[in-house]
């Protein structure tokens, strides 16, 4: 359950069935990650001793959905909502990117704090905001293969925790997420210990 919790903070950035593949992780007209109601994902978490190796069986499995929208300033924002939790964050998909906002009451939702969460389009190396706390765009071409299939992703890391990274593929979404949870010096080769959530199967629908 507590790494359940780690990866739903993920989601809405740290304040948080089918296959594809492809190779164009910058096409403006896809959006980073697709909403409409009923767009669901579905992720197993696993853990790993070793880059890929000394693999533990899922331990957990973890479903996001599109439960509703709401337009707000002539915007639809999207709610999404993690089977069996109740998330109070809404997203948006805008021209410069994902942006999501944390809410208390559904009722009084205050889009001028809302945050832009990943760049989108970007540039190899772009930082924002241009500080320290900031997320990073290392990769525009990281393959993941997944039980949902192969993907050519953006790989986002948080400048301030670079032992965790988001790989997203445009047009459908967050694909993994990956974090350093421990290292141990003392072994040579150093024992680096991943918890990984990955996509397992996703429903997409058309735009509204």
């Amino acid at each position: 359950m507590k790494l359940k919790i780690i990866f739903i903070i993920c989601i809405v950035f740290l304040l948080n069935s089918c296959g594809d593949s492809g190779t164009n992780t910058n096409d403006s007209n896809k959006e980073l990650w697709p909403f409409s109601v009923g767009n669901t994902w579905t992720y197993f978490v696993y853990s790993y001793h070793r880059y890929n190796s000394d693999t533990v069986k899922p331990f957990d499995t973890i479903t996001y959905y599109i439960s509703g929208k709401k337009s707000i300033n002539g915007e639809d924002w999207y709610f999404m909502t993690s089977i069996g939790r109740s998330s109070k964050v809404i997203f948006i998909n805008r021209s410069d990117g994902l942006w999501g906002y944390n809410f208390k009451d559904s009722t009084n939702i205050n889009i001028d704090s809302a945050t832009l969460g990943f760049r989108y389009p970007t540039y190899l190396n772009e930082t924002y905001p241009n500080d320290t706390n900031g997320i990073k765009t290392v990769s525009l071409n990281s393959e993941v293969i997944s039980p949902a299939g192969k993907f050519t992703c953006i790989k986002y890391i948080y400048i301030k925790r670079p032992q965790e990274a988001m790989y997203f593929y445009p047009g459908i979404g967050l694909i993994k997420n990956e974090l350093i949870t421990a290292i141990d010096t003392t072994l040579t080769p150093p024992d680096t210990v991943w918890i990984r959530m990955i996509l397992v199967s996703y429903i997409l629908f058309p735009k509204e």
